[in-house]
């Protein structure tokens, strides 16, 4: 009993639990993420968007006119990384998706605590932090980790509608929620209509 005390004092906060998570993502992907990955297929044209993008010359791949090759959310978001830290700036990238990948766990997390499965969520997202798989592309410039983690935010707000709370401001970020997904990866451009079934 003293110990359950001394957890749920220390460790019962959610600023504690994303930290713990952020050290087991820091560790997954040290363990399970290669630390030096050429850039090849997708990748390549991921950087050349976000660098054009960072250098202000516009959305575009190898020459001046405009591409719609890709989906541009994750480009602007690797762009936005590279102004800040500097151009290709690949160590930077890593280590935000390192919190994009505790950030994904931490809404694992509040999903099960919203309906009172506080350490069956922390078991979860536990687990999620350290799937060797997401270890893997935290080091890549590829868009899978950027992706999982709206579609967990999306997941985690359509719970807290459906169980009842249903203020504005959560139907509006579960809008922004789940269109960038789908700036991210077209494939996912319907899931909104079968969200918005699910809802009414």
């Amino acid at each position: 009993m003293p110990l359950r005390k001394y957890l749920d004092k220390y460790l019962g906060g959610k600023a504690s639990i994303f930290i713990i998570l952020t050290l087991l993502a820091v560790t997954n992907s040290s363990l399970f993420g290669l630390n030096e990955v050429p850039l090849t297929g997708d990748a390549v044209e991921y950087n050349s968007y976000a660098t054009n993008l960072a250098l202000g010359n516009g959305y575009h791949l190898y020459d001046a006119k405009f591409s719609a090759y890709r989906e541009p959310a994750y480009s602007f978001f690797i762009s936005l990384i590279y102004r800040l830290f500097g151009i290709q700036n690949f160590m930077a990238v890593k280590m935000t998706q390192i919190l994009i990948l505790a950030g994904i766990a931490f809404f694992v997390y509040l999903s099960f605590r919203r309906f009172n499965y506080k350490n069956t969520g922390l078991l979860a997202a536990a687990l999620t932090s350290i799937i060797p798989y997401f270890g893997y592309y935290t080091n890549l410039l590829m868009s899978e980790i950027f992706f999982a983690f709206f579609i967990a935010a999306s997941f985690y707000l359509l719970l807290r509608i459906l169980s009842g709370d249903v203020k504005l401001c959560l139907y509006i970020l579960l809008g922004l929620a789940l269109s960038i997904p789908i700036l991210t990866k077209s494939a996912f451009l319907f899931f909104p209509f079968f969200t918005a079934i699910i809802l009414y």
